[in-house]
């Protein structure tokens, strides 16, 4: 069989069922074996190889799968570039290819000519230069096997076109595969059993216990495995913007989220009054550790930091307990110890978090009633009217800049099955678009929605003919306030500039996703925000919603150092702090 045909066989074997990218020269006769009778994979044509990028990132997200995408010679592998190192970054296990010149050509200067093995290495865990056919299967089985294992992450492997066309014997060559590494985490490592111990002790001696949950804990598929270890151990949980949904949002142990993009002030608080922190899948960088100043160094607080990446423990933290540990092993090990035999928690802590819990959320709906009937709409208000709606298994896509702390602080799922994704690593606007058409390959009971701002639009727009020419029924909400909304409120807030070069004309938005066969809705008033909702999940179609929001500098976003400049506390709630139990008594982190 020729080289194109072995590659598609051999990611056949890993079960890969569909690829993602851009049609190029170089990479017509890998197009011609992906559409031959024979290949069960689909091939999903992007309208952008940045896009394509972004589509394999966030399939691999849903379904822990390598997501695999393919870029072709010339500028499309530069196009592509921060897609994969956000995967990378995000411990997103992905598999990028690209079809490069021929061997033949190489170093003559021949157009398009690239060096992507070079081009790749800083922002993967591997890249790759094959330079025969006959190392195809070997390459793919290595590729899985470092994009699966340890800390996740992006692979990638340059082809010369000639591949393609070469000839290999199937008995030349083993198709044999790695069958634990067609998933992320394979082969996942545990904690040691003097560590599971150091743990439990450190559990037993604890008043006030407090797990935060990161990025990693998603990212190990290990949401059953937290969610028990907290139940059993009666170990409240707090997240991080990416640990989202790590744990129920309606569960009573869920908190809530910490930092200081879209935080709870009650997260925050408990962050502050725990006696023990147990930090899981999370590297405490500078948005959860708001600067690494949150919270406030304290003696009598143990820390106790899990990562499967050796290189990011101790690097935050001082005396901690440091393990190096798959989050779903780590918690799964501790559920199989049993329940401690005794322990000296407060019995009240679990409830007090819960009552607070509560205020903030009273606090948010009697916000959303007395919100004003005209004019601009609150990003707050959205979110929350949204969220009345979502009672069925829904994915989430979210793009950084505007939506994103208002999703963070005032999104609740009530369906387990629904969820928040984005990308936080390197923040690329333009992910939402494309990330709802792969949400929709990789669950196809979950309606996909996306939600994006004015700068994230124009770099994606090209993908709204995607979604609609795939027959995607995606609800796609633009928060449009004519500007680089986090930008703007950066200028202004936090230096105190004039923001008007970075604003927007006023564009007919809801006409050119109507042009693309969108049923588009504007909405300019909190009446027209609930109807147009209604409609867009009674149509069965995709639907594009204009909603006219206020920038992020009129309307200061739940961002903990935004609101502590302005002279607010961030950690009140309607005007007073979380810092009083039921009686009114300050709170005293003694035994």
């Amino acid at each position: 069989m020729d080289g194109a045909t072995l590659l598609v066989r051999m990611l056949e074997a890993y079960g890969v069922e569909v690829v993602f990218g851009v049609p190029g020269e170089t990479s017509i006769p890998l197009y011609q074996a992906l559409a031959g009778e024979a290949c069960a994979i689909e091939h999903v044509m992007a309208r952008d190889e940045r896009t394509a990028g972004f589509m394999a990132d966030a399939y691999a997200r849903v379904t822990h799968r390598p997501g695999v995408v393919e870029f072709p010679s010339g500028a499309g592998p530069l196009y592509g570039l921060a897609a994969v190192a956000e995967a990378n970054e995000s411990a997103v296990p992905m598999i990028a290819i690209t079809s490069d010149n021929s061997l033949a050509v190489e170093g003559r200067g021949f157009i398009a000519e690239l060096d992507c093995q070079r081009l790749f290495q800083p922002v993967t865990k591997a890249s790759i230069m094959l330079k025969s056919a006959r190392k195809i299967p070997e390459t793919i089985r290595n590729a899985f096997r470092i994009a699966t294992t340890g800390r996740a992450g992006a692979v990638h492997i340059a082809v010369p076109d000639n591949l393609y066309t070469d000839w290999v014997q199937p008995a030349e060559v083993s198709m044999h595969v790695d069958r634990a590494c067609r998933t992320a985490p394979a082969h996942p490592g545990g904690p040691t059993g003097e560590n599971l111990e150091r743990v439990r002790d450190a559990l037993a001696q604890a008043r006030r216990p407090l797990v935060v949950a990161g990025g990693g804990v998603n990212r190990a598929d290990a949401r059953a495995a937290l969610t028990g270890f907290a139940e059993m151990y009666r170990v409240p949980v707090v997240t991080s913007m990416t640990g989202q949904q790590s744990i129920s949002d309606t569960h009573e142990l869920s908190i809530g989220i910490i930092g200081d993009n879209g935080f709870h002030p009650h997260a925050n608080r408990a962050l502050e009054e725990s006696d023990l922190l147990i930090y899981v899948g999370c590297r405490m960088g500078s948005v959860v550790t708001i600067g690494w100043s949150f919270p406030a160094p304290d003696p009598g607080r143990e820390i106790v930091h899990v990562d499967v990446d050796p290189e990011v423990l101790g690097r935050n933290t001082r005396d901690a307990l440091n393990i190096v540990s798959d989050a779903g092993e780590f918690f799964r090990q501790l559920v199989a110890l049993g329940g401690l035999k005794s322990s000296n928690a407060d019995p009240s802590w679990p409830s007090l978090l819960n009552r607070w819990r509560r205020r903030f959320w009273a606090h948010a709906e009697a916000g959303l009633a007395e919100g004003p009937a005209s004019g601009d709409l609150n990003p707050q208000a959205v979110i929350q009217v949204l969220g009345r709606r979502i009672r069925e298994p829904q994915l989430v896509f979210v793009d950084p800049g505007t939506p994103t702390p208002y999703i963070c602080r005032y999104l609740r799922l009530a369906d387990d099955a629904s969820r928040v994704i984005m990308n936080r690593s390197y923040g690329g606007l333009g992910y939402a678009i494309p990330g709802v058409v792969a949400g929709w390959y990789a669950d196809r009971s979950n309606r996909p929605i996306g939600l994006f701002g004015d700068g994230s639009l124009g770099m994606s727009a090209g993908d709204l003919e995607t979604v609609v020419r795939l027959g995607i029924p995606a609800i796609l909400l633009h928060f449009n306030n004519s500007t680089f909304g986090w930008i703007d409120a950066h200028t202004t807030v936090v230096r105190g500039l004039e923001a008007e070069p970075l604003r927007f004309d006023r564009s007919d938005y809801v006409g050119m996703a109507a042009s693309y066969g969108f049923l588009g809705l504007p909405v300019h008033s909190p009446k027209q925000l609930e109807a147009a909702l209604d409609k867009a999940f009674s149509h069965d179609g995709p639907v594009f919603l204009d909603v006219r929001v206020r920038s992020c500098a009129e309307e200061i976003p739940p961002v903990y150092t935004w609101i502590k400049r302005r002279g607010l506390d961030p950690l009140a709630v309607g005007g007073s702090r979380l810092e009083a139990d039921a009686a009114g008594e300050p709170l005293k982190r003694t035994a």
